[in-house]
């Protein structure tokens, strides 16, 4: 079969098996996107329904509102309660890690309609390395066209097998969670109510160090490890500690930091309440500040607060 009939009959697998069950997130624009995840509950990212009165929007017309809601705030990710009945959940597979693998995103932007787009892994799956996240989390980059509103929608594979969940725009790509047996795992328990383990928080969130390279390499500047800030949440411990936008934090709690993925891991070992020691890369020299590490909050306590309004997904 050749490959564009090989895409074409992929695209109606996925708009018969997996369209039926990706929700729209919605109440005033194309907030994001969500899919049946079990019977009762539908996942997407928690960004998408930090505000009360969000709207769901089924694939059939049916409608419904976001009220009882379970966060996991450390990877993004939310459970909505909500009536799914005559909707199938998708099949998970595992992702093949290979670079320039073929993924369908299956989107539905605040129920405007379900979009079906054509894509390649644009990085090997491997450890989530961007702002948010726990160490070890399976990630990737993939390049399906995504409209606005397409967080929380499912990729899937020329098979119709979910293999990831989009979590945020990263210029012209999109970063996915990697639907692996560890992540289904979490969900589930976050279904039942359980506590989810969380980590240090500092109000940061940080370029993955591949798209840091590029903004270094496109401004004339070397290569240099650390974790390079994006956004800073106003009243937020790091803002509180003077870091800003644009930062290189080599350094916290007496730990070298060369990636965003070292710093997570020295905030999962770091209690709520302790004040660490920060040092950052400016372009006047180098800075050291102090910064009192917090428990993460739930998304519903973000609102807007990222300085010069930016989106964290």
């Amino acid at each position: 079969m050749a490959f564009a009939d090989e895409v074409q009959a992929a695209a109606e697998l996925a708009a018969r098996e997996v369209a039926p069950a990706v929700v729209g997130i919605g109440t005033r624009g194309p907030l994001g996107s969500g899919v049946v995840f079990a019977d009762g509950l539908v996942l997407t990212c928690a960004h998408n329904v930090r505000f009360p009165g969000r709207s769901l929007h089924f694939a059939d017309g049916r409608g419904a509102k976001a009220e009882e809601v379970h966060f996991d705030p450390a990877l993004d990710l939310a459970l909505v309660a909500t009536d799914t009945a005559g909707l199938r959940a998708p099949r998970w597979a595992a992702l093949p890690a290979g670079l320039g693998t073929p993924v369908l995103a299956v989107v539905n932007p605040g129920g405007d309609g379900v979009r079906i787009t054509l894509g390649t892994l644009a990085t090997p799956a491997g450890a989530l390395d961007g702002g948010d996240g726990l160490p070890g989390t399976t990630g990737f980059e993939h390049s399906a066209p995504c409209p606005p509103g397409s967080s929380g929608a499912p990729l899937v594979t020329l098979q119709g097998q979910v293999v990831g969940f989009n979590v945020r725009r990263q210029g012209a790509l999109y970063w996915a969670l990697a639907a692996t047996v560890d992540l289904r795992g979490r969900l589930e328990a976050l279904g039942r109510g359980e506590e989810l383990a969380g980590r240090g928080w500092l109000g940061l969130v940080l370029y993955p160090a591949p798209m840091a390279r590029r903004l270094r390499q496109a401004v004339g500047l070397e290569e240099a490890p650390g974790a390079l800030v994006r956004d800073v949440l106003e009243d937020g411990p790091a803002a509180r500690a003077g870091v800003r936008r644009g930062d290189l934090l080599v350094a916290a709690a007496g730990q070298e930091v060369s990636s965003p993925a070292e710093l997570h891991q020295i905030l999962v070992q770091t209690p709520p309440g302790t004040a660490v020691q920060l040092r950052v890369n400016r372009a006047d020299g180098q800075v050291e500040l102090t910064a009192t590490v917090e428990q993460r909050p739930s998304p519903t306590a973000f609102g807007h607060h990222f300085r010069r309004g930016r989106r964290r997904g």
